[in-house]
């Protein structure tokens, strides 16, 4: 027996020398880079959502780029040109945000400290180590991308393309600058979008406040979870068709500890079923209330500023900080005997997702797009089944979004990001500009877009637009996203951008493809997020992959180094054989598993043959958690 056949063998499989050997192998041959596709060849192309700098890929990520590869596999095997463009996002708050809080820590300095040109070279530094950190692990995945043609969304010709969009609306009028209501983050000192809130249950009260009616022994009692807000209060609401208020029409309620006449409005808006049939309305303070209060012409008075304390308009409590504020003025109404009632109520309560602080709406300056114009295509578009949706019923929910879609506020106080190409000169000029304005006497504007106005340009911009689009390549085949309403929106905000930037309708063809993916959750059902990092795939050696599960779920942390433990290849063979725990909704035949040694994953199977998209098939014996 030869020397070799007799060597014993080893206890168990060690992937990794196998994988090194075949990853090394695949990179060096370039088996992602396609063939080009000849005369009227379909190709199959993906350019890959790009994760954001902002840390390490986690288990929701080698998710994503298993059905990404599996797919790519599939159709390079069929003998399609399929191509994948990787890269990254350069994610301007919740990279801002690290970095800011990195230098808080180590140097106790702000950005403000450092200046705006060395706060940039820092956040740079950040991005080359995280940056490549991902892309390596994309490559440790095994994923079969193009790296050749690697992008990141603040590189040169990326960063012409965002710009040259902007000029681009400005100059048709749909970019405007107005004074409006926007969701402010106190704790990243910047506008956020409506994608990056997460809503919350909080354990609140809901108090009863009984306006006087001017010149009358009657009162009008509204409820509030903040009272603190009603100091901002410019009229009470009730339905037009509510008796209990028809008497009333005409009159004026006394503010309670502010002592102004506020009038009583007839609006539909109102539910007249739901507690007294009476709000108070705060158009500076609350979306609804804004609407509320532009319809009738209401005085807009803020009363919370951008630190999250009390403005002069607050009178006696101004410089409070508002939660203060709140307990200060339900213990002054309760002196002069105005609060009916205070019950416990646990209520849904915007956050900031990348600093945890309560969003308050606040009005400000600020620049926007107009949305109606730019939404009507792609409604008619979903409608016309040029975008199919898997599962379908998300098409609706786009529908949804679209149909009642406001406009779009689009700048950002931070540093970090493609700045606005706004130039005012010293008489009050305003220009437009992609290069710099060298006159005399010219600021360029201090914001920066918002990411998600960058992020959306991706499936063109990283195939040549604009200077010259790969029309061989374009438009995309797929995309995968989850299955949560704020990327639902970003679906639809990537297709207006596609249909209306450069009169590219005629290239949105009927086989474009978004896949709905789920989410994953741990035992307590709390999403998994990148700024977690949960489940982080690179972290330090794990003694034991059931443990370090259970202080993840505890401490919201992780360090599942899943590959490493078990080779790249278990991850398919997780997601084929786990024995499934949870479904999170029946209806995608997707599904949350968990292994005997505690690996999340999904199950997901064949691809149908002669199909360019994954089925998933049911699992049998598994409890619904629609």
């Amino acid at each position: 027996m030869s020397e070799t056949l007799s060597q014993e063998m080893a206890p168990a499989f060690d992937p990794k020398p196998v994988e090194a050997k075949w990853g090394q192998f695949w990179l060096e041959n370039e088996i992602g880079k396609p063939r080009q596709p000849k005369d009227g060849e379909k190709p199959f192309v993906i350019t890959i959502p790009p994760p954001n700098v902002t840390g390490v890929l986690h288990l929701g990520h080698a998710l994503q780029h298993s059905i990404h590869d599996c797919l790519l596999r599939y159709h390079r095997m069929k003998g399609v040109p399929t191509l994948c463009v990787p890269g990254t996002d350069h994610a301007g708050i919740a990279t801002q945000v690290k970095v800011e809080a990195k230098i808080r820590e180590e140097e106790g300095k702000t950005r403000h400290d450092l200046g705006r040109e060395e706060f940039l070279r820092r956040v740079y530094e950040w991005k080359d180590l995280y940056g490549a950190t991902i892309i390596d692990q994309m490559k440790a995945l095994g994923c079969s991308y193009d790296w050749s043609r690697e992008r990141f969304t603040m590189d040169e010709g990326y960063v012409r393309a965002v710009l040259t969009v902007f000029k681009e609306w400005f100059e048709r009028g749909l970019i405007y600058r107005g004074y409006r209501l926007v969701n402010w983050s106190s704790g990243a000192h910047t506008t956020v979008s409506d994608l990056e809130i997460e809503y919350k249950e909080v354990t609140g009260s809901l108090t009863y406040i009984k306006y006087p009616v001017e010149g009358s022994e009657e009162f009008v009692t509204v409820a509030t979870t903040r009272p603190e807000t009603m100091l901002g209060d410019t009229a009470v609401a009730v339905h037009p068709e509510d008796p209990r208020y028809t008497h009333l029409r005409g009159k004026n309620v006394i503010l309670p500890l502010q002592n102004r006449a506020i009038p009583l409005v007839f609006d539909e808006a109102v539910d007249k079923e739901f507690g007294t049939g009476a709000v108070k309305i705060t158009p500076a303070h609350d979306p609804n209330d804004y609407e509320m209060g532009t319809r009738h012409g209401l005085p807009m008075i803020s009363v919370i500023g951008f630190d999250d304390k009390i403005t002069p308009e607050g009178g006696t409590y101004a410089g409070m900080d508002k939660i203060e504020a709140r307990k200060k003025v339900v213990a002054d109404l309760r002196e002069q005997g105005l609060i009916e009632k205070a019950e416990p109520l646990v209520h849904s309560v915007g956050h900031c997702a990348r600093t945890g602080v309560v969003i308050e709406p606040l009005l400000s300056e600020q620049w926007f797009v107009a949305m109606k114009e730019l939404a009507r295509p792609v409604a008619d578009a979903i409608r016309m089944n040029r975008v199919a949706y898997h599962p379908q019923r998300f098409g609706n929910t786009s529908l949804e979004w679209l149909d009642n879609i406001r406009d779009w506020c689009i700048s950002r106080q931070l540093w970090w990001g493609h700045r606005i190409p706004i130039w005012y000169g010293p008489n009050g000029e305003v220009k437009c500009s992609l290069e710099p304005v060298e006159e005399e006497g010219w600021t360029q504007d201090p914001d920066v877009l918002d990411t998600w106005f960058s992020s959306a340009l991706w499936p063109f911009a990283v195939l040549g637009w604009p200077d010259q689009l790969e029309r061989e390549w374009y438009p995309t085949s797929f995309l995968i996203t989850g299955r949560i309403p704020d990327f639902v929106g970003e679906v639809a905000r990537r297709l207006h951008l596609r249909i209306t930037v450069g009169g590219f309708a005629i290239l949105l063809g009927p086989t474009q493809r978004q896949r709905f993916a789920p989410i994953l959750f741990d035992e307590a059902t709390h999403r998994f997020f990148a700024h977690l990092s949960f489940g982080a795939i690179d972290e330090a050696h794990i003694l034991s992959a059931r443990r370090q599960l259970q202080q993840a779920v505890a401490r919201r942390v992780g360090a599942i180094k899943v590959d490493e433990f078990h080779g790249v290849d278990s991850r398919p063979q997780a997601f084929a054989h786990a024995q499934a725990k949870y479904v999170l909704y029946g209806g995608v035949n997707q599904h949350i598993v968990k292994r005997n040694l505690g690996v999340v994953a999904f199950v997901f199977h064949e691809i149908q043959a002669g199909s360019d998209h994954a089925r998933y098939p049911k699992v049998q014996n598994v409890a619904s958690r629609d």
